[in-house]
């Protein structure tokens, strides 16, 4: 198409322009005036932001050149053929439509104009998937946005992700995760221009979780250590696991699974326990029901003969994993300990004391209640009680002589004229012995025969002796 125009330059100068420029969207536009200069564009983009090239001929030599496009300008200066080159201007953000670009020659007063068609935003994005499960990372592509420009994703009014587009106005933008509630749902994700405030959306469908849990074994002792493997959470998301009181926590992978290696079941006997893994973003919860069998608790010793006090190693088996174990012998207090993670235990303690003869010596699980027993056999003492002189006058002390006790044993004495009352505690050596003389015979007591008993506390060994008592 061609176009003529007149306008006046200054208050006496007339100049002619005839326009030619191509049909929209082709690459290069150019106008040229009658006889003066002319002016190519090239615009391979021509939307806002987008950067067009600006050659020019015809211009004086070595004049400065004001070339305009919108409301940017730059300043060239033409080479001795009165040609100007190497102008870069962007694209204005207007709507779609013809918009010129005009240069002028400051010396030669010439004009040039050329025209550029300028394209509407065309924004449309779409994800690399558009069914995912809740939690699953997107990619959004998105093309038709001004060049160089920020782009902002939200979801819900709420910004969930950004990137910046290229010079031809694409950008990719990956990794970005919908809110992990989100479950059977569709979800509208908007993506605006900061600069062009172009504008577009894309609709995913979010699916449901389905999670699983796996057990270690379906049957095993209460207080047993397992491990637990899950599926179907949410990606990366924490997971607590609960069996009964006991909890345990880890973080699922990217593809929302995981193994923990060590759950305490309960402790409660012939039961079943429900193990329950909840995803903490997602809500997921799957569970799992294992069987906690009954128990049959048992004792042996390194030791079955020994006396009251001697070294004895107790083993327990078939206790709950992990529980307090009380050790007792009738009323006697052997003492506590802990049953490992497969209900066994050993215990360094001591034969109890008591008469020669079996004991049986009892241990009792302090949460399951399991009771398990054994029995082994106190082996006698063979003691020896006899005086320093049997035949004493009032007032004097008597030497108490004593062997075969157990070590350290304490050995109550009493007498005939007191009765049950002790009058004296002697204890033996570390070899079972004692001789004691701190005993006074009271001078009041009445001449004759009196009888000296000891009594062992430990072993329960009675010896008596009968001695004279004069005046």
């Amino acid at each position: 198409m061609k176009k003529k125009l007149v306008r006046g330059v200054g208050a006496a100068t007339l100049l002619s322009f005839a326009f030619v420029f191509a049909a929209p969207m082709l690459p290069a536009l150019v106008a040229e005036a009658d006889g003066g200069p002319t002016l190519s564009i090239g615009a391979p983009v021509n939307i806002p932001g987008a950067n067009v090239s600006i050659r020019g001929t015809g211009f004086g030599a070595g004049e400065k050149v004001l070339v305009n496009f919108g409301i940017h300008a730059a300043t060239a200066t033409a080479d001795g053929s009165g040609n100007i080159s190497g102008i870069s201007l962007p694209i204005p953000i207007v709507p779609a439509g013809l918009q010129f670009v005009s240069a002028f020659g400051e010396t030669t007063g010439h004009w040039a104009l050329g025209y550029v068609w300028i394209a509407g935003y065309a924004p449309a994005v779409s994800p690399n998937a558009w069914y995912v499960l809740p939690g699953q990372a997107v990619t959004f592509t998105g093309t038709g946005f001004a060049p160089n420009e920020s782009i902002k994703a939200a979801y819900n009014n709420a910004a969930i992700g950004s990137s910046t587009t290229n010079g031809s106005g694409s950008f990719v933008l990956a990794g970005v995760s919908l809110p992990l509630s989100l479950h059977n749902t569709t979800a509208t994700v908007t993506f605006v221009g900061e600069t062009s405030d172009a504008s577009t959306s894309a609709t995913l469908t979010i699916g449901q979780l389905y999670p699983s849990l796996t057990p270690s074994t379906w049957y095993t002792a209460p207080g047993s250590i397992i491990s637990v493997s899950g599926s179907g959470f949410a990606p990366d998301e924490a997971v607590t696991i609960a069996a009964g009181g006991n909890v345990a926590s880890t973080t699922a992978d990217a593809t929302g699974s995981f193994t923990i290696g060590s759950l305490a079941l309960p402790k409660t006997a012939n039961t079943n326990v429900s193990v329950t893994a909840t995803g903490a973003q997602s809500g997921a919860v799957a569970t799992a029901s294992i069987n906690l069998s009954s128990l049959s608790p048992w004792l042996s010793f390194s030791t079955y003969w020994a006396q009251g006090g001697s070294p004895l190693t107790i083993f327990g088996n078939g206790f709950a994993g992990g529980e307090a174990v009380s050790i007792v012998s009738g009323a006697q207090a052997l003492g506590t300990t802990t049953a490992l993670g497969n209900g066994s235990f050993s215990f360094a303690g001591a034969v109890p004391f008591a008469p020669s003869g079996p004991v049986t010596i009892t241990s009792t699980g302090a949460s399951s209640g399991a009771v398990g027993s054994g029995t082994l056999t106190v082996a006698p003492v063979y003691t020896s009680f006899t005086l320093g002189s049997y035949a004493v006058t009032r007032g004097t002390a008597i030497e108490f002589i004593g062997h075969g006790y157990l070590p350290n044993e304490p050995v109550n004495i009493t007498t005939s004229n007191t009765g049950s009352t002790v009058v004296l505690v002697v204890t033996a050596d570390g070899s079972g012995s004692f001789d004691n003389s701190s005993y006074i015979i009271p001078a009041a007591t009445t001449p004759g025969n009196m009888t000296v008993t000891a009594t062992s506390v430990h072993s329960f060994d009675i010896k008596s002796v009968t001695l004279y008592v004069g005046q």
